[in-house]
């Protein structure tokens, strides 16, 4: 019954050109495929006795899958990119509004520290289409960080500097990501088939029902 804490907007570019989604289905050409998150989940925070408004933390995994017969030369800004051959797997994590509300850029011990708040995937392409794009949201990982132990600036770099490279332990799980995607696909089929069936039944059972209704005089008399 509330607004979603991030949204996500997706823009497409065509040879350089903003288009639509409908406008680049089953074209060619070099696109860029540009995600923007924005956090819209705020809390107030007591800082050194003054109140300050500060972006709740979040980090955003997108993952896409992009057709090897239809995308080749792929990579991607804030993400990576993984191969088995017939499917380019795109993954990425970012964390909106997070650098602004630790105000990196202000420290020296931390304005080399970037945290991407944006996914961009460029890719040459032919027919485009996409099987799968897929966000998720979650606060966790920073329980795993344990952000609550953190006393000094030099123990809040680090865990920071673990933050930014925590989206390379997305290839690990890439194998069992396409795995999944793959079983969803094979169900989908199955689905698919089974509803196929139900409709072709569904024929015999009206028939049944009206052999059933035509067949209640008779049935009555027998009963008699």
């Amino acid at each position: 019954d509330k607004d979603l804490p991030i949204s996500v907007k997706i823009t497409y570019f065509l040879d350089d050109k903003q288009v639509t989604p409908e406008e680049i289905a089953g074209k060619s050409g070099k696109v860029k495929i540009r995600y923007e998150y924005e956090n819209h989940s705020k809390t107030e925070v007591t800082v050194d006795g003054k109140k300050e408004t500060v972006t709740t933390p979040f980090a955003v995994v997108t993952g896409i899958i992009l057709p090897g017969d239809a995308f080749t030369n792929v990579q991607v800004d804030g993400g990576r990119v993984i191969s088995d051959g017939s499917n380019n797997i795109v993954a990425g994590m970012v964390f909106p509004g997070l650098d602004d509300s630790l105000d990196l850029k202000n420290s020296d011990l931390t304005k080399d520290i970037t945290l991407p708040e944006t996914l961009e995937v460029t890719a040459d392409v032919e027919n485009f289409h996409i099987d799968l794009s897929a966000t998720v949201v979650t606060s966790s990982i920073f329980d795993e960080l344990g952000l609550e132990d953190i006393d000094t600036v030099d123990e809040l770099t680090e865990a920071l500097d673990e933050l930014s490279d925590a989206s390379t332990k997305l290839v690990d799980g890439s194998g069992q990501l396409l795995d999944g995607v793959s079983q969803l696909k094979d169900a989908s089929g199955e689905f698919a088939s089974g509803i196929d069936t139900l409709y072709e039944k569904s024929g015999e059972l009206a028939d049944g029902l009206t052999t059933l209704d035509d067949s209640t005089g008779q049935l009555t008399e027998g009963l008699n």
